[in-house]
């Protein structure tokens, strides 16, 4: 066998498709705080930009590069780790696009599973802040390392997502933005 999931053409595939499997319970527990939410405030915003920024940890290269933990990894994307930024700005970060009106924010797509997820959390607080009326999720045609996004990884977790009683409200959203 050549490694390649015939269905996705991805040989990744297989990897990625485990991490999704594996960081559903992270998921969730990244989701419950933001699951009641009604008012996107400026704390709403950074939590969602620290979640984002730090969901880069549970790259699948890293974890198996380094032997790294999947749930270590995660629950410290969940606190931060704010200590190892050697420049912070995320206040202005956070003041920016909440002074936009009716704007249009680009965010790369990185990573599968968890860190897409990370994504799509900034994605949709972005979306509910009324401040950005589009986002634009740029994603890769062929995955050029393990755990690249691809447009089937970006269905294949909001399937998934959807299927998963806690996350099926959020994913469901996500596809009407």
């Amino acid at each position: 066998s050549s490694g390649i999931n015939a269905e996705y053409g991805d040989v990744f595939a297989e990897e990625k498709q485990r991490g999704l499997k594996d960081s559903l319970g992270a998921m969730a527990q990244l989701w419950a705080p933001l699951s009641d939410v009604t008012s996107i405030t400026r704390d709403v915003i950074a939590t969602c930009v620290k979640f984002s920024l730090w969901g880069n940890k549970t790259d699948l290269s890293l974890l198996e590069h380094f032997n790294l933990n999947l749930g270590d990894v995660q629950s410290s994307s969940v606190e931060g780790d704010d200590g190892r930024i050697l420049a912070n700005d995320l206040g202005k970060v956070v003041e920016c696009l909440l002074g936009l009106e009716n704007a249009h924010v680009g965010i790369v797509l990185d990573n599968s599973g968890y860190e897409l997820f990370s994504d799509l959390c900034l994605c949709d607080a972005l979306l509910r802040s009324g401040h950005i009326s589009k986002v634009t999720l740029h994603q890769k045609s062929l995955p050029w390392f393990v755990s690249d996004v691809t447009p089937v990884d970006f269905d294949v977790t909001l399937s998934t997502l959807t299927a998963i009683q806690e996350l099926s409200g959020f994913a469901e959203r996500l596809t009407e933005h």
